[in-house]
């Protein structure tokens, strides 16, 4: 695997970070709960899915945490990430129809996005 994109992790180490979360072995209880609660959701939400991406051209990288099924899915991809939010939709649509997703919180990572 080349880093040439700029990060290098296997899909199984990223599950192992997940369930180190999850299993508070990371992090303490409190901040361990904080990972999957978007900032703008109230203290007492329960999201049914959390989604993190993150990438440049060439190098995506998605992750979703679906808190009803218990799921976890990462995507590792060569492609930009205008190029994969179309599968990002397709594996969304497997677990969690659209009719069913309620509101949309969006995570915000920089000033002034």
């Amino acid at each position: 695997m080349s880093s040439a994109g700029g990060g290098q992790s296997t899909v199984y180490d990223l599950l192992k970070l997940d369930r180190a979360i999850a299993n508070e072995v990371l992090l303490d209880k409190e901040h361990s709960g904080r990972v999957y609660i978007p900032l703008e959701a109230g203290p007492n939400t329960n999201p049914r899915i959390v989604g993190l991406a993150g990438g440049s051209p060439g190098l995506n990288a998605l992750y979703f945490k679906f808190g009803v099924s218990g799921h976890t899915v990462f995507v590792l991809s060569n492609y930009d990430p205008e190029d994969i939010e179309p599968v990002a939709k397709s594996i969304i649509d497997m677990f969690i129809p659209e009719s069913e997703r309620g509101k949309r919180l969006v995570m915000k990572t920089k000033e002034g996005e």
